[in-house]
């Protein structure tokens, strides 16, 4: 009985390390959207504090011409950064959609394959029987035959 051997072993192989490789890549999509989003509360985080501390300068001392223009400026900066957060967390979304469309091909390729393979390893299960089948029944008519002709 001879081992079972897939002709497209090696298409398979290769069909898994593409899926493998797929779902680094959504990990690495899925970090970096996770970094971005951190990213946009510490933004969020410092614009809350920034208004905090001039609210708080102003309960402290009289209106500084300077210091509010120095507020003002540093606010509508971080506020120019935040929508480059938001920016930066659509298209992480839209690498992280691309990345997970990526894994269901290669997924789908991989399984269409291992299809392929199991329906070869049962004709393969099959002819070994049949060959198996029409030894025993060889076997067994020769054996028929002999005591036939001995008795």
């Amino acid at each position: 009985m001879k081992k079972f051997k897939f002709k497209l072993e090696t298409v398979l192989k290769v069909r898994t390390r593409l899926e493998d490789l797929r779902k680094r890549e959504l990990r690495q999509a899925e970090l970096r959207l996770e970094e971005a989003l951190r990213q946009l509360k510490r933004r969020q985080a410092e614009i809350a504090e920034t208004t905090a501390m001039y609210q708080e300068n102003l309960q402290k001392q009289r209106l500084d011409l300077n210091l509010a223009t120095y507020y003002h400026n540093y606010l509508n900066k971080l506020n120019q950064l935040l929508v480059e957060d938001y920016a930066r967390i659509d298209r992480c979304n839209e690498d992280l959609a691309k990345a997970r469309q990526n894994l269901i091909e290669a997924t789908k390729e991989k399984k269409i394959v291992e299809k392929l393979k199991e329906k070869a390893y049962e004709e393969y299960k099959s002819a070994e029987l049949k060959q198996e089948t029409e030894f025993l029944d060889e076997l067994g008519t020769t054996r028929f035959i002999h005591q036939e002709t001995t008795d």
